[in-house]
């Protein structure tokens, strides 16, 4: 079912690959997107001359330009995601799990890098974002890691810092039980390295 899903995202403004998303802009690009009638002051180079040879009608090509959006998928793993409940099949934890594959599963068939990482330890085997395969199945091995070692025994957040350009959009999958002034020092403190 995931193979049939998009997340549609802003890309990211420093990315230098193409992925999925449209920009508000449009210009000469692989993807086409429609054609609009001659006006003064465009392009000459995108000038449809094969259909002005046939309709004797003046129309440019448009094309869409795609970038990739950046995304930071962050899970807690305080105490309180181990809870599960006698009508549920899975812990919040295990959930938050599976739910942070089905993202970096589509994240990476629409090519956008991505980072993992947890709220109380930052997960080294990914220090780097990628779109890759390879960088997909660091995902599922550290993913595989942490269901087995369960949630962490303290409630303190222990996040890298990143500066708010690093990243276009951050997927964060919490039951929010955290303190706010956790949160608040975090943020603060990512605004500050930028």
């Amino acid at each position: 079912h995931l193979k049939r899903l998009e997340i549609l995202l802003k890309g990211h403004s420093s990315s230098y690959k193409s992925g999925l998303h449209s920009l508000t802009r449009h210009g000469r690009s692989t993807e086409f997107m429609g054609y609009r009638e001659y006006g003064s002051g465009d392009d000459l180079k995108q000038l449809d001359w094969k259909l002005l040879a046939r309709s004797d009608r003046y129309y440019l090509k448009e094309k869409e330009t795609h970038i990739p959006a950046n995304t930071l998928i962050l899970v807690d793993r305080s105490p309180s995601m181990g809870f599960q409940s006698s009508h549920a099949s899975v812990s919040k934890l295990r959930g938050a799990l599976v739910l942070a594959f089905a993202i970096g599963y589509i994240l990476q068939r629409q090519g956008d890098p991505f980072l993992f990482q947890t709220f109380h330890r930052p997960v080294k085997s990914l220090s780097h974002k990628g779109s890759s395969k390879k960088a997909f199945h660091q995902l599922v091995h550290t993913l595989k890691i942490l269901d087995q070692e369960g949630p962490m025994g303290d409630k303190k957040i222990a996040l890298q810092h990143f500066s708010p350009q690093s990243f276009s959009h951050i997927f964060c999958i919490s039951d929010f039980l955290i303190p706010v002034e956790e949160w608040s020092s975090w943020v603060q403190q990512t605004r500050l390295t930028a």
